[in-house]
């Protein structure tokens, strides 16, 4: 098996920009969904079985792939943003070797845990968005005590359309208590949605 690596463009690097030219080259919600779904699940079987060589490739003509991922540039890009290689079966002399499926020789757990999850908070926007909803009850109303660095409304705080929120720098914006907060030990989807539900 050879392995040629594709020339990366940097300004292509950036995995929210190919989520969102993937959602300009969908036609719909519906594909664009099943495509993160799909990339989604590429991820996990990584993270969850690092050692299988299985996992870590994946045949371009394999027509589902095709039909979900493999039809869209942006698709193929994303993959490639989260470590995948493009590789051929043919000999490892061969420069003009077609490519037949995409490789990942090497990962960092991290890095896929979060393309997992920016897939997931991807996937989970488009359905609030067909629904037409703010989104769960505790979303947070148009100027409600809300900091980046929380990641989401403090559950004492109730929504109102008068609160400021404080600014980023402010002590306001940190924990109150980090050694409350729950950590994440491996990269299962069970610990990632546990984690993440906390």
């Amino acid at each position: 098996m050879s392995d040629r690596k594709r020339p990366r463009d940097t300004a292509a690097e950036d995995p929210m920009l190919l989520i969102r030219r993937l959602r300009l080259e969908c036609v719909d919600s519906v594909r664009f969904s099943f495509a993160l779904e799909t990339i989604s699940t590429l991820l996990r079987n990584v993270l969850e079985h690092p050692e299988d060589e299985k996992y870590r490739t994946v045949r371009l003509g394999n027509v589902l792939f095709q039909q979900r991922v493999g039809a869209f540039a942006a698709g193929l890009d994303l993959l490639r943003c989260f470590g995948f290689e493009d590789a051929s079966t043919a000999d490892a002399q061969s420069v003009c070797a077609p490519v037949t499926h995409l490789a990942l020789p090497t990962f960092d757990a991290a890095e896929l845990a979060r393309g997992l999850v920016l897939l997931t908070a991807s996937k989970e926007a488009v359905a609030l968005n067909e629904r037409g909803e703010e989104g769960p009850g505790d979303a947070p109303a148009v100027g409600a005590a809300y900091t980046r660095a929380e990641g989401k409304r403090p559950a004492s705080a109730a929504p109102s359309c008068g609160t400021a929120r404080p600014a980023v720098g402010s002590s306001a914006a940190a924990p109150a208590h980090p050694e409350t907060l729950p950590e994440l030990s491996d990269f299962s989807a069970e610990s990632l949605d546990s984690f993440f539900a906390a």
